[in-house]
Order: structure tokens, then C-alpha cells, then sequence
């Protein structure tokens, strides 16, 4: 518990100092901005907030077109460890969802898959697949209630992460990124960033801390190009009862679609000083975005 404990505190102490760093950063590349005049004061955070952004979607593609909406999508999670809403797991765990509304975990707390538990979601209708072959409705009994709609927000969640792997998604109609200026964090957030916040008409503001690297073209050194994001916050709202989320994407590598941090950690802070919980730690295997999944993974296990 003490080791736990000072755990949480470096991570307190990582976001408490998640401060304005002493660097000095010359604006995005005119090509980057798509050229033109120099921006007025007024405008230019969000014209360099969104040339930002770009980049890192750019390289998290790897150059490729990105993925503007996420129909399906697959993850092999190894050595899992979550905490939601009452339910922890240990081992290893597979995903798919699908929309509108499926959505299919595999539980397993370690390598033998003669103890893999199946739970797999289809609109209002959900199944539980025990370890001993027997098949749990949970859809029109009073106790389903609960689970149905824990796997529902699992799905949200699911969801969300999948837009912030893939950043292209996150773009739209009405939405603004704004640059903050260069950011230096430690403890769990260490590493030197580029703050941009993203908003939107109605919803939360979502943070995101990219990594960046100097711009190979710039003789004066002082021009940076951003890659990929390392930390990610949902801002809460404390009079709502919305937590804070922070999702820390760590180890990126290229896959066969894109590139996806192989150490992801999901924390959430109930209010402004509160002492973060960690809730999810997952080393990715493999990730798929709009693989066509067969519907028959949400179909009824045979019974």
C-alpha cells in the first residue's frame, strides 16, 4: 500500500509541475499554417494550435491518409490491470467494438484459455460466457440493468481512446485547437511537450501534450515539428460529477495501419487536487481500426 501510495504522489507531483517550460519556440512553418499573411494576435494560437495538430496526426499516420471515423476497432491488451466501477482484472484481455452499439471483451487472468471469460454486448442485449461453457443472459433481468450499462460506458470509453490513438477523428466542424505554449513535466507526465487544447461548442475540453523534435529545415534551431501525444486529458466537470481523465500513451511504435503506444495508463481525479487513481495500465499487442469485423462476434454465444 505505502509503495501504491508514493506512486500516486509522483503522479501528483508529475501534474503539479506540468509547467510552462523556459523554451523558447518559433511558430509553425508557413506551409504548415497553408501560408498567407502573418496571423494577427487573435488568431494566431488557433492557427498554430491546428498546424500542431496536424503534424502529430501526420506522423501518428505515418504519413498516411488518416482515419476520419471509427466504424470498428480491435485491441490484444497484454498484461492488463483495471479498476472500474467496482470491477478489477489482472491478465489479459482482447476487444472489439463495432458500431452502432456492439461490443465484445475477453477476460482471461492468464495464458490458459480454458479460463476465458466472454462478454459481448448487441444494443440493449448482453451475454456472459463462463469459464465452464455456460452462457448468461443478462438482458431482461432486474440485476442486468447494471452490468449493461457498465458495458456501455466501457464501450464510451473504448470509443474515446480509439479517436485519441488516431487523432484525424477528433477534428470537425466547429472544433478549435488551441495552442497553449511548450509545456516540461516530470513523474508520470515527464518529458518536454507542446500544449494544445482542443474545444468544441458543447462538451468537454480535451487536452493534449505532444511530443515534438526540431524541424530539420530550420537552420535556426528554434522550430519544432510535433509527433506523437503523450499525455491526454478529458477535462471533468466537479459540479457534474465528471471526473478528470488522463491518459498517458507511452512507447510508440509503427503497426500495420499506424503507429500506437505500446503502455497506455488511464487515471482519473474526481475533482481539482485530488489525489489521481489509476484505473486502467495495458501494453497493446496489436491495434485494428476498420478491419470490417464479422457481426457474428456479437452474435448470441450457442448455448
Amino acid at each position: 500500500m505505502t509503495r501504491y501510495r508514493a506512486a500516486l504522489s509522483t503522479l501528483f507531483l508529475g501534474m503539479a509541475v506540468l509547467a510552462v517550460a523556459a523554451l523558447v519556440i518559433a511558430p509553425p512553418a508557413a506551409d504548415a499554417r497553408g501560408g498567407g499573411a502573418s496571423p494577427q494576435p487573435q488568431d494566431k494560437n488557433l492557427l498554430y494550435g491546428k498546424a500542431y495538430f496536424d503534424q502529430s496526426v501526420n506522423w501518428v499516420n505515418d504519413g498516411k491518409p488518416g482515419i476520419h471515423q471509427v466504424t470498428d476497432f480491435y485491441a490484444d491488451l497484454a498484461d492488463v490491470q483495471f479498476n472500474v466501477e467496482g470491477n478489477h482484472h489482472e491478465g489479459y484481455m482482447r476487444l472489439w467494438l463495432k458500431a452502432p452499439g456492439k461490443y465484445r471483451l475477453e477476460l482471461r487472468p492468464g495464458k490458459p484459455m480454458q479460463r476465458l471469460t466472454t462478454k459481448i454486448l448487441a444494443g440493449e442485449n448482453m451475454w456472459i460466457l463462463h469459464p465452464n461453457g455456460r452462457v448468461q443472459p443478462m438482458h431482461g433481468r432486474p440485476d442486468g440493468v447494471t452490468a449493461i450499462g457498465q458495458m456501455k460506458r466501457d464501450r464510451r470509453r473504448l470509443e474515446e481512446l480509439s479517436r485519441f490513438l488516431t487523432l484525424e477523428g477528433l477534428k470537425g466542424a466547429g472544433v478549435q485547437f488551441y495552442y497553449e505554449g511548450p509545456r516540461e513535466g516530470s513523474g508520470t507526465f515527464a518529458g518536454k511537450w507542446i500544449k494544445i487544447r482542443r474545444r468544441i461548442p458543447q462538451g468537454a475540453d480535451v487536452t493534449f501534450h505532444l511530443a515534438y523534435q526540431r524541424d530539420p529545415r530550420d537552420s535556426s534551431g528554434r522550430r519544432v515539428v510535433c509527433t506523437y501525444p503523450g499525455v491526454v486529458t478529458v477535462v471533468g466537470d466537479p459540479r457534474r460529477g465528471e471526473p478528470t481523465e488522463y491518459y498517458v500513451l507511452k512507447n510508440w511504435q509503427r503497426g500495420p495501419q499506424f503507429r500506437y503506444p505500446r503502455r497506455i495508463e488511464a487515471y482519473t481525479q474526481s475533482a481539482p487536487g485530488a489525489t489521481p487513481r489509476r484505473f486502467l495500465l495495458a501494453f497493446p499487442n496489436d491495434i485494428r481500426i476498420n478491419t470490417r469485423l464479422a457481426d457474428s462476434l456479437f452474435a448470441p454465444p450457442p448455448r
